[in-house]
């Protein structure tokens, strides 16, 4: 029994694959669980084949709120889709439970004087995008270049 034998992943960053390389080649892992990120990974399974190819004795599960939305096809081997609970609003567990954890009181907030900073981490272009032609191309690209400097920057 390792320390790790199931590994998390919640982004495609170039830290998650060098970490991922280094515990499968040390044979610690044995499956790799894909958390969704969004809108992609309903669209197509690039990330999901990619983690696949790379380690093809480990079983990829891939957490989705609805797995029965994905527009592609979903029976792929050594790949498995699990439903991640959908939370409620009305969960006060929950709710008591993250307003614990981050200290949070249920009073109103002046937000005049705050900054919030949402943080997404920047990935490679979709080939298929890379291969758009005319202005789509132009248009992505300049919009990617520049998320892609301020990711950098951070």
């Amino acid at each position: 029994m390792h320390d790790y034998d199931e590994l998390y992943v919640a982004s495609e960053s170039k830290v998650s694959w060098a970490c991922s390389d280094i515990l499968v080649s040390r044979k610690q892992i044995f499956k790799i669980h894909l958390i969704e990120e969004g809108s992609r990974d309903y669209g197509y399974t690039d990330v999901i084949i990619k983690r696949r190819e790379r380690y093809k004795d480990l079983m990829v599960v891939v957490h989705l709120y609805d797995p029965e939305i994905v527009a592609y096809d979903r029976d792929l081997p050594h790949i498995r889709f699990e439903s991640i609970k959908k939370l409620q609003s009305d969960d006060n567990v929950l709710v008591d439970a993250a307003n614990l954890t981050f200290g949070y009181k249920r009073e109103p907030i002046n937000y005049n004087d705050k900054i919030i900073f949402f943080e997404q981490v920047a990935e490679p272009m979709p080939v298929y995008l890379k291969e758009s032609s005319g202005i789509l191309r132009l248009f992505l690209y300049n919009a990617y270049k520049k998320h892609q400097k301020e990711d950098n920057l951070f």
